[in-house]
């Protein structure tokens, strides 16, 4: 098995999964706040969607005032932030995958080394796989082609 090609567990997850997710807790959040605020005078959209976002950072007034709340804005009030932490985690996680990746190559025993992208590194390394070696695919940095 190729370590360069090989699918890497810390590559992050489904970034669509989470944009739907914003979509919804936003939904969410404005169906909720438009009904509990709806009471207030001189109150426009424009606070409605400020107290909206406001959620995913534990900032909303209307949410931290006490009292009833609608069940729209229970579940915003608490997976808005969530999904927040959520996000930072993948952008960690995406961050250091390279740097967590080479460690481990640098790491790693028991396995043969191909350096290049020619035809005849690939032949190489296609060879040592079907031999049931473990291979570590390094490219060429640009420095050293010339």
């Amino acid at each position: 098995m190729s370590l360069l090609f090989r699918r890497d567990p810390l590559i992050p997850l489904d970034p669509p999964r989470l944009r739907r997710s914003r979509r919804g807790l936003l939904g969410l959040g404005w169906w909720g706040l438009a009904l509990d605020t709806s009471h207030q005078p001189g109150r426009t959209w424009y606070d409605v969607v400020y107290h909206d976002l406001q959620l995913f950072v534990m900032g909303a007034d209307p949410a931290s005032g006490g009292g009833p709340l609608s069940w729209q804005l229970q579940v915003a009030r608490f997976l808005a932030p969530a999904t927040a932490v959520y996000a930072l985690f993948e952008a960690a996680r995406a961050l250091f995958t390279g740097e967590i990746r080479r460690f481990r190559d640098r790491r790693a025993r028991g396995h043969a080394i191909v350096v290049g992208e020619t035809d005849a590194a690939d032949t190489v390394a296609a060879a040592l796989e079907a031999a049931g070696h473990r291979v570590l695919r390094t490219l060429t940095p640009p420095a050293c082609t010339t």
